[in-house]
């Protein structure tokens, strides 16, 4: 029998640059488990993007949701990353995982289009086990790096519980 935590997410709130980006979010619960859920995003990019800028952070949240504490903070040139994703171990965890059912840019410039993610599993994703049980906020922050213009944000908000498999 082994312990691992498990994310449980129950929002999603994306912030979108209506000049680049449309787009939408959904959490899928399948059956009663809290843990058996799958999430997915869809959007339509309305202009060729050169370069981008992916910045990931994952904040703690204090039991009286006052309090935001970000434990981890990655900043990654998205055109190089696509290039080659090893460059960041972690990032390239949550992309691989997201890279099955997707439909996403392979390199830049990202081209006008739809993409998609879907079928995105929370209870799949290996969770560093130094992350304490706690409410968490995890941010997707996008913006184009020639102009420092923010393009997107998705904060996706949620609970780490520890489950026995």
């Amino acid at each position: 029998m082994s312990r691992k935590l498990v994310p449980v997410v129950h929002t999603i709130r994306n912030k979108l640059n209506e000049k680049f980006v449309n787009g939408t979010s959904y959490i899928r619960q399948e059956g009663k488990e809290q843990r058996n859920q799958s999430l997915d995003w869809e959007f339509d990019i309305k202009r060729e993007i050169r370069d981008l800028r992916v910045t990931v952070t994952y904040y703690m949240v204090s039991t009286d949701g006052t309090t935001q504490n970000a434990l981890i903070t990655r900043s990654v040139d998205a055109c190089a990353f696509l290039r080659r994703p090893t460059m960041d171990r972690f990032l390239k965890n949550f992309y691989d995982h997201m890279q099955s059912e997707s439909i996403l840019p392979a390199r830049c410039p990202i081209k006008l289009g739809h993409y998609t993610v879907r079928d995105v599993r929370p209870s799949d994703i290996s969770i560093p086990g130094f992350l304490p049980e706690s409410d968490f906020i995890f941010e997707i922050t996008f913006a184009q790096l020639s102009r420092n213009e923010p393009l997107a944000q998705c904060r996706t908000f949620g609970k780490l519980i520890r489950v026995v498999d």
